[in-house]
């Protein structure tokens, strides 16, 4: 039996959107060429002095057009920027930060079982469960995260976001 949360097919939606208007793309397809350099890039995400797990990050290049640059973090909560490929890192620029851990709490799983008369169809409200945000809810949005990086040609492997209650 396959479960699949509607809430986390809709969160990764949104990161995946992120990532591709951010002007992020995999492969090594014509436009590979065209591509900029990217540099090493590379940190750790800790909230009240512990490492955060399962994070995603996300870095929006403040030149407009640019490509951002997306992570997971590890269990140390470590994270490495891929851009164009897994691990590639950063285009040299400035960017603002987001971070973001949720889980979906009271979900009713039967409208995502390949199993289930309910699969496939639109759950009701009150079947698509909470969303628990594990870390403040400020720092989802680059607007309201108040974090940034810039990315050197020589990379930054000592990006440090220390994340604390409002």
């Amino acid at each position: 039996m396959i479960r699949h949360s509607p809430y986390f097919s809709l969160f990764g939606a949104s990161m995946l959107a992120a990532f591709a208007l951010s002007g992020c793309g995999g492969g090594d397809g014509a436009g590979a060429a065209n591509r900029e350099s990217t540099y090493p890039a590379s940190g750790v995400v800790l909230y009240n002095d512990q490492p955060v797990e399962g994070a995603i990050v996300i870095f929006e290049c403040l030149t407009p057009g640019k490509p951002g640059a997306t992570a997971r973090t590890d269990a140390k909560g470590k994270f490495t920027l891929s851009t164009y490929k897994a691990g590639d890192g950063a285009i040299a620029a400035k960017f603002v930060a987001s971070v973001a851990k949720v889980t979906v709490e009271g979900e009713d799983t039967s409208y995502a079982d390949t199993e289930s008369p309910n699969y496939g169809k639109e759950p009701p409200l009150s079947a698509r469960g909470k969303i628990k945000h594990h870390i403040p809810e400020k720092y989802t949005k680059t607007d309201s995260s108040q974090l940034g990086a810039e990315i050197t040609t020589a990379g930054n492997k000592e990006i440090r976001f220390e994340l604390k209650d409002n």
